[in-house]
Formats: structure tokens, sequence, C-alpha cells
């Protein structure tokens, strides 16, 4: 006859079992019915992206390019990426960039302050496109809209400035604003920056790990945002969990596209240093989830 200690040590050590395969079973399902295809589901576009960043250094950086060949190129590649991400919304997107310039060019020879009218030209397109765009159009075509409009206002406030001693000329300007590597997730960056790149452009192993490990944390970033999140915390959770779980779903895939941008930036040529490192962060999600203080958040 078994002792109620034998009973209690055989239940004890059956459920362990159960959980144990449970979970096993819990994880192969996650792999299988959301982890691969959602991986899968992204990775030809992610494709496509990388590769025209890549293209696009290799046919401007490795070779002496002559400068207007060199902003061409930026300009197709990036039209390119553009419309296969976006379709049709894009001329949306290039009414704002040839009207943008062409203001610009008015404001130049009239020898005005650019900066001000920029903006709120600016900012009156974006306003306008709230209301007249289709919610759904809008909200895919907002965010290639706002860098472009984030560009072609530092042009402006640069010319005021002086750091930009002329205005730049149609292939510069629409190089920088088109840039592959910028363009379509981002990160913003200055126009001197685009200009930069292409002098003296850095080749080693340390471009390759930083646009490796960038890549592989956005990739983390979304299957944790799809997948993991929901798992680790389910929807029969409390409602405090619950509003954490969606709190959290909506940080990770903002660190994807940080992440994201930070690959295609880094593939293009940005986030060189002059003493061969790389350096270039959209996101810090560390000062975020687990910040030392409010000024990191």
């Amino acid at each position: 006859m078994y002792e109620d200690e034998d009973y209690e040590e055989f239940d004890a050590s059956y459920s362990q079992e159960m959980v144990e395969e449970e979970m096993n079973l819990g994880i192969v399902s996650l792999a299988e019915h959301c982890l691969v295809p959602t991986l899968r589901s992204v990775s030809t576009q992610l494709l496509l992206l990388l590769t025209c960043c890549l293209l696009y250094r290799c046919t401007t950086q490795l070779a002496n390019v002559p400068v207007a060949i060199r902003h061409m190129i930026s300009s197709v590649i990036g039209l390119y990426a553009l419309i296969y991400f976006f379709k049709g919304l894009v001329i949306d997107l290039l009414i704002l960039v040839v009207v943008a310039y062409v203001i610009l060019s008015i404001l130049n020879a009239l020898e005005v302050n650019h900066g001000p009218i920029i903006t709120l030209l600016s900012f009156g397109y974006l306003v306008g496109n709230e209301f007249l765009l289709e919610p759904e159009s809008w909200q895919k075509i907002r965010g290639p809209e706002m860098l472009a409009v984030m560009k072609v206002i530092s042009i402006a406030f640069d010319l005021d400035s002086g750091v930009i001693k002329r205005l730049p000329n149609l292939w510069e300007y629409s190089g920088y604003v088109l840039c592959v590597g910028t363009s379509v997730f981002g990160a913003w960056c200055s126009f001197q920056d685009y200009l930069n790149i292409y002098i003296n452009p850095i080749w080693n192993i340390k471009w390759v790990i930083k646009a490796v490990q960038s890549l592989l944390l956005g990739l983390l970033s979304f299957t944790l945002s799809v997948c993991f999140v929901e798992w680790f915390i389910p929807p029969e959770s409390s409602e405090w969990w619950g509003m954490y779980r969606d709190a959290l779903q909506f940080r990770t895939s903002h660190y994807f596209v940080s992440y994201l941008s930070e690959t295609a930036a880094v593939l293009s040529g940005f986030g060189a240093q002059s003493n061969g490192q790389w350096h270039l962060n959209v996101s810090e999600p560390q000062h975020i989830e687990l910040p030392h203080s409010l000024v990191q958040v």
C-alpha cells in the first residue's frame, strides 16, 4: 500500500511533467503557427529594402562615381523602394517634395527667410492630408511624408543659418529627400550627413556587425510584439496585466521599426565615425523598459 506522502510526491511529479509537456507543446505551436509565418511574411519586404540599401551604397560609394550620378542613383532607388512599399500613395509624397522645392527656390530668389514659411506650409500640407486622404491611406503614407517634411524644413533652416551656403540643386535635393536609407522608415538625417557618406566611405567588418545587430534586434522586437508578448501574458490575464501587455506590444512594434530604420541607414552608409566605429541609435529600449531616471524615457 502507498502512503499519503507517496501519493503527494507522485502527484507533484506528475503535475510538473504535465506543465513541462504543455509548455513544450505551447512553444512548438507558437513557433509553428506564429513565429515562422510571421518571419516569412516580412522576409520579402525586408529583403527588398536591404537589397536596395546595399545596391545604393555599392553603386555610389565603392567607386569614384560623378556627384550628379550619385544623387540620381539615390533618387531612383529610393523612389523604387517607396513605390514598392506604398504603391500609388507615393504620388502624394512626390507632390509634397516637388512643391516644397519650388517654394524653396522662390524664397531663395527673393532672399527671404526660408525656415518659418516652409514650416508653416509643410505643416498645412500634412494637416490637409489628415482630412483629405482616407484614414487607412494616410496612416500608411504619413511616416514617409513626415520624414520628407523634416528634411525639407532642415534644409530651409540650414540655409537661413548659413550651414548650407547655397540651395541644393534638384538632384542633390531629390537624392537627399528620397534616399532609400532614410526615406522609407527613417531615420532622419541632415543634408550635410547625407553628403558626408560620399566622402571617404568606410568599409569594414564593424559596418557588417552593426547592420546585422540592428536587424536581429529588430526581428526580435517584431516577434515579441506579434507572438511572444501575448504568449507570456495570455488574454485571460487580469485587466492590469492586459493593459501592460497591450502597451508592451505597442512599444516592441515601435522598437522593430526603429531597429529596421537603423539597419537601412547603416547599410546605406550612415553612422560611420572617423575612428572606424559605427554609431547610429534610433531607439534605446533598455532606457525605456528599465530607465534609471525619467530623463532616459
